[in-house]
């Protein structure tokens, strides 16, 4: 570490950094252990974890999909036990119900709480049993009210030797009881299993794969010899004729796709439509409490009203709706760009890193299915695209660029949040950026604190004034500054809760992946970065897209190649970090850990099944790809395993493309 200080930054700078530095780190302690007081004490966060040998037990029914209004859930739970031998002295029962309980033991009550208030369901409950003891069996019934999830509860009393678990019953109407069970214990929708398990999805599609193996293997072997494709790229596979070729295949699936997927494939697709409909007919913005999606910023819906209104005179309405999905769709296809622009600057002297990350950057399945429907994420992952190209050429310029090159990162960084909230995530990693460069780069040394603080002001300021007059608008109409959806607070989706395990298992995806994110949020992750895992949110047979699904479900296990790549590019800072701090692999790593970081604090925070989707990634498509490279340059040492690898990947793209070309 001090090795990197000392060639990476001059003298006078090196107090400030190393005070920046521990800034950093104070404010990532203080914020995790914030969140772990939030998590574990704030009653508005269904947090359940196993304490003193019991655990959190709930009714043992199927999971659904549906939208739950708030309304009165009940649960009974009971326990069966005998007092033999002699009667404890100090027999305390410690409950910990979600989040109203009454607790009865054989004909008597000896607790119920008060229904009114739900701001103490995380405190525990202490009830002492002796005077309810005599020798002989005994029932403890506890019953557990809640109006925003499931009833759950955790009970534990040492000296009966009582713990919730699978040895209690519940039921759901105090006659028919059957056996609890835990609530890591979360089941997939009957929907996950009406589509063919994944691995026998890839299986049937071999014959497929093989040949296109095979192909790309020998080729491989004859024509790279001992050199990867820097050598052999220049006379017939380069990354520039390899860009184009991606662009003209993205533009025709478009092209196929646009008047082949129904109107009512895409997440909510009609409220999204809704609000465009808004503002071309009135002109004006609405407010978030006019609609389901009216909370979201302006940019996409203000340039799709402009579109509809012009084409609503020469066409019908429904041929409108679908020239709409020229613009999420062009959107897409600008990604494959972005990430060739990306890749060049970051190896310049790498033809095979730069077209392997162009192909899975540009290619990434979110990015396809997202892309073909009207929606605000293509628009701003586009917009917050060329943001991040720009971090990561500030990190290869040899010099500072000019005020120019900052003025416009300020107003496309504006932009992209008046596009989507979520864009705001980039801050962090713009004034990361902006610090770097110029404390390496500015020739003035002694004046590199003042000008560092001139560009970060310079950039944040003017994407404040391109953006901020929407969010004034909010604070002055609605009283705060970033709305969200004015229903979300009115409703609930299974489990409704939030476990531990639901945060460090993975899995269900690599074999039943649609839906499989109700079990866990890296499920979840998995599922919707490499495939369409929520059916772009139509669950319903009758509704669904029309992928061509034996694909679609063949890519989730050639997926794990691009994501292991992934994560090794990530390791590699570790091994490099002074050419990755000065190449920009650590600003890549830096935004994903950012807005994963985001993603995991809104799963712990709202318990929806939906809620962990890996589109609100989509704006670090670049990122994605930059890490994909680093970590295809260690995957592709060996002579054979280049060669693998670059079967493997061909067999992919081909999946991921087959599977999005509508037949």
């Amino acid at each position: 570490m001090k090795r990197i200080l000392q060639l990476c930054f001059p003298k006078t700078s090196r107090v400030l950094l190393i005070g920046c530095i521990a800034v950093f780190v104070f404010l990532i302690i203080a914020t995790a252990s914030f969140v772990y007081w939030k998590v574990v004490s704030d009653p508005k966060i269904p947090f359940l974890y196993s304490e003193h040998g019991a655990q959190w037990i709930r009714v043992r029914i199927p999971s659904e999909l549906v939208v739950r209004n708030h309304q009165a859930v009940f649960t009974g739970f009971r326990v069966r036990f005998d007092v033999t031998q002699k009667i404890p002295e100090n027999a305390f029962l410690n409950i910990k119900a979600m989040k109203h309980a009454a607790v009865w033991i054989d004909d008597k009550v000896l607790f119920g709480s008060d229904v009114s208030s739900t701001d103490n369901w995380k405190e525990k409950l202490i009830i002492h049993l002796n005077p309810y003891l005599s020798f002989g069996p005994h029932e403890l019934r506890i019953y557990v009210l809640n109006e925003s999830g499931h009833p759950a509860l955790i009970a534990w009393c040492r000296e009966l030797g009582l713990y919730t678990g699978e040895q209690w019953e519940a039921s759901t109407d105090n006659k028919t009881w059957i056996k609890a069970q835990s609530v890591d214990e979360i089941a997939l929708p009957s929907v996950s299993f009406s589509f063919q398990r994944a691995d026998r999805a890839f299986a049937s599609a071999i014959p497929v794969f093989l040949p296109v193996f095979l192909f790309i293997f020998l080729c491989t072997l004859f024509f790279t010899r001992q050199q990867p494709l820097r050598q052999f790229g220049h006379t017939v596979l380069t990354a520039r004729g390899t860009r184009w070729v991606l662009l003209v295949l993205g533009v025709g699936m478009g092209l196929n796709n646009i008047g082949k997927i129904p109107l009512y494939v895409g997440m909510d697709v009609f409220e999204h439509m809704e609000y465009v409909v808004y503002v071309a007919e009135n002109m004006r913005l609405p407010l978030a409490t006019e609609g389901w999606q009216m909370f979201e910023p302006p940019l996409f819906y203000m340039l799709s009203a402009g579109i509809y209104k012009l084409f609503l005179h020469y066409f019908s309405e429904e041929t409108v709706w679908r020239i709409l999905r020229i613009l999420p769709v062009m959107c897409g296809i600008a990604q494959i760009e972005l990430c060739y622009r990306a890749l060049r600057h970051m190896y310049p002297e790498r033809e095979d890193l730069q077209i392997l990350g162009t192909v899975m950057g540009g290619f990434l399945p979110m990015t396809l299915y997202v892309s073909q429907v009207v929606g605000t994420e293509p628009l701003a992952a586009f917009l917050s695209g060329v943001v991040v190209v720009m971090m990561l050429r500030l990190h290869r310029f040899s010099q500072l660029p000019s005020r120019g090159f900052f003025v416009l990162m300020g107003v496309i960084l504006g932009l992209s949040v008046l596009a989507k909230i979520t864009s705001v995530l980039l801050f962090p990693a713009v004034i990361f950026s902006i610090a770097y460069t110029v404390h390496a780069k500015c020739r003035h040394q002694e004046k590199s604190t003042g000008v560092m603080l001139h560009h970060i002001l310079l950039v944040l300021g003017i994407s404040v004034l391109v953006s901020g007059w929407y969010f004034v608008r909010n604070w002055i109409e609605m009283g705060q500054i970033f709305v969200t959806s004015s229903q979300s607070e009115l409703w609930w989706q299974d489990p409704g809760y939030r476990t531990v395990t639901q945060f460090i298992s993975f899995g269900q995806s690599l074999f039943y992946p649609v839906c499989s994110g109700i079990v866990g949020v890296w499920d979840s992750l998995y599922s919707t970065m490499w495939l369409d895992g929520f059916l772009s949110g139509k669950v319903v047979y009758s509704h669904r897209p029309p992928w061509n699904y034996n694909f679609m479900l063949s890519s989730v296990w050639l997926s794990l190649l691009p994501t292991l790549a992934m994560l090794c590019g990530m390791v590699m800072i570790v091994k490099k970090p002074l050419e990755s701090l000065r190449q920009g692999t650590v600003l890549a790593v830096f935004c994903v850990l950012v807005y994963i970081s985001a993603i995991l604090y809104l799963f712990f925070t709202i318990p929806f099944w939906s809620v962990a989707k890996a589109k609100y990634t989509m704006g670090i498509i670049p990122c994605y790809a930059v890490l994909c490279a680093e970590g295809f340059n260690v995957l592709t040492k060996g002579r054979i395993l280049r060669a693998t690898v670059y079967g493997a990947v061909a067999c992919w793209w081909v999946a991921v493309y087959a599977a999005y070309f509508v037949r």
